[in-house]
């Protein structure tokens, strides 16, 4: 959670090593971990640092996306308007995060809002190939369904004035739990 990637749909290599390796394609190698840093064009918003001149490239983020992507989004518009982010594995912190829980997002609301916002994110990302990329990933994130048997017919019934995942409407994300991560400077 939280790595740092490079848009497979803008440099080859990536997109080769994402065909073969899957997520694993695009996101930095654990190597990159104990080296000097590299550049990326997607970040997480844990450790980031952006500057002015990265805000004025892309604007704030969507306050509208909630919970999940978002960073993403920013990062990935801050890097398509010639914005540069430098991922800098010297600093490390600590990172207070629940979300997966025996490997598994929990609650389903959260669940939700990942999957919704990573739809935006793809689609900024592939452009023209968005509709072929999703025919891969859907089906992967229609079977991470079977880990939710509880909630999962409630959430795909008529909401009847409730929002998705069976989520009363308005409702605000808790936080808390651990992980860890590192730097990132966006300019």
């Amino acid at each position: 959670m939280n790595r740092p990637s490079r848009n497979p749909f803008w440099h080859g290599r990536e997109f080769a090593r994402t065909l073969l390796r899957g997520r694993g394609g695009f996101h930095i190698a654990p190597e990159d971990y104990r080296g000097a840093g590299r550049w990326v064009d997607v970040s997480s918003f844990v450790g980031l640092f952006v500057s002015r001149r990265a805000l004025s490239l892309a604007g704030y983020p969507d306050g509208r996306l909630f919970v999940y992507g978002e960073d993403g989004i920013f990062t990935l518009a801050l890097s398509k308007a010639g914005g540069r982010i430098r991922f800098a594995p010297g600093v490390a912190f600590e990172h207070d995060c629940s979300t997966l829980q025996g490997g598994q997002f929990r609650p389903l609301w959260k669940v939700y809002y990942y999957h919704r916002n990573l739809l935006f994110l793809y689609r900024m990302a592939a452009g023209w190939m968005f509709w072929p990329a999703l025919l891969v990933v859907l089906p992967k994130w229609l079977l991470k369904l079977r880990h939710h048997p509880a909630t999962v017919p409630r959430s795909c019934a008529c909401w009847g004035g409730r929002s998705p995942m069976g989520c009363p409407a308005g409702r605000t994300a808790p936080s808390g739990g651990a992980g860890a991560g590192r730097h990132v400077a966006a300019a």
